[in-house]
C-alpha cells in the first residue's frame, strides 16, 4: 500500500494515528511542510526519519522545508566565498523562516543559529525531493503511462521568471492551469489549505489546514482511481479554523477520529 499524507505542520499526534491505522508495510509519501507552526515538529521529523530508514517513506520538499534550508545554504556559501553579502542573506532568510512559522521549530531545540544547524533537522531537510510519480511501476522519478504526479504546491514547470522548482514549491492553484507530463492522469498537492480535499482541473489538493483544524488528509496511491480517489481525513483536536482557501470541487472522503 502507498499512501500520500498532506501538510502536517508539527501535528505528530495525528501522524501517529495515521501510521497506526495502516498496515505495517505501508509506504508513506509526505507532501511537504511536515514542520513549522505546529506543536511537535521534532517528533514529526523523527517519525519521518525512522520510516525513511525502514524504507517506508518518501519525502517531498515543501516551501517550509525550503525556507528552513535557505539560511543554511547561504551560510555555507559564505564559508566558501567569505562574502559578507552571503552572511547577510543567511541572517535575512533565517529571520524570514522564523516569522513564517519556523519559530516553533527553533524553540523546540532551545534555540540555534545559522552557524550550527541541528544534525537531525538537516538530515530531515535534505531528504526532500521536488516531485515524484506513482504508477504501475510504483514510485519513480519519471512519468509512467497512467501515473500520478506528486509535488508540494503545483506540477513543476517553467512559468515566466519562475523555475520548475519554484513553481512546485510556491504557487497557488488559481495561478494555473498547470500542464502535466505525457502519461500523467492527475497530480496531487498540499500547500494551499482548504477545509476538505478538493479537485481543481486535473489537480487534487489535500492540505486540510491540519495544524489549526486538526484535519490531516491522506490519499491511497496504489490502484489509484482518478474518478473516485480513496481519501481519508484524520480528525484530531482542533485549535482554531485558521485561514482556509475556497476553490475547486469538494471530494468525498471518509473520516477517522483521532
Amino acid at each position: 500500500m502507498i499512501v500520500a499524507i498532506g501538510d502536517l505542520h508539527g501535528r505528530h499526534d495525528i501522524l501517529e494515528a495515521i501510521v497506526a491505522h495502516h498496515p505495517s508495510d505501508t509506504h508513506f509519501v509526505f507532501l511537504g511542510d511536515v514542520i513549522d507552526r505546529g506543536p511537535q515538529n521534532r517528533l514529526a521529523m523523527k517519525t519521518v526519519l525512522d520510516l525513511h530508514a525502514q524504507g517506508r517513506a518518501t519525502v517531498i520538499r515543501g516551501n517550509h522545508e525550503e525556507m528552513a534550508l535557505m539560511p543554511y545554504r547561504h551560510y555555507q556559501s559564505h564559508l566558501s566565498s567569505k562574502s559578507m553579502r552571503d552572511y547577510q542573506k543567511a541572517f535575512e532568510s533565517f529571520r524570514h523562516w522564523r516569522e513564517a512559522g519556523g519559530e516553533t521549530v527553533i524553540r523546540e531545540y532551545e534555540r540555534f543559529t545559522i552557524e550550527k544547524y541541528p544534525e537531525d533537522l538537516l538530515g530531515y531537510l535534505q531528504l526532500g525531493r521536488i516531485a515524484m510519480f506513482v504508477g504501475p511501476e510504483g514510485i519513480t522519478d519519471h512519468p509512467q503511462q497512467g501515473s500520478v504526479l506528486l509535488s508540494h504546491a503545483a506540477p513543476p514547470h517553467a512559468r515566466g521568471d519562475h523555475s520548475p522548482e519554484d513553481v512546485a514549491l510556491w504557487v497557488r492553484p488559481y495561478e494555473g492551469p498547470f500542464p502535466l507530463p505525457d502519461g500523467v492522469i492527475m497530480s496531487i498537492h498540499g500547500h494551499t489549505p482548504t477545509l476538505e480535499p478538493v479537485m481543481f482541473g486535473k489537480h487534487l489538493f489535500i492540505d486540510t489546514g491540519g495544524y489549526n483544524t486538526g484535519r490531516i488528509c491522506t490519499v491511497r496511491l496504489d490502484g489509484f482511481d482518478p474518478q473516485n480517489p480513496e481519501l481519508t481525513v484524520f480528525q484530531g483536536a482542533m485549535r482554531k479554523t485558521g485561514k482556509l482557501h475556497q476553490f475547486g470541487r469538494p471530494m468525498r472522503y471518509q473520516t477517522v477520529r483521532v
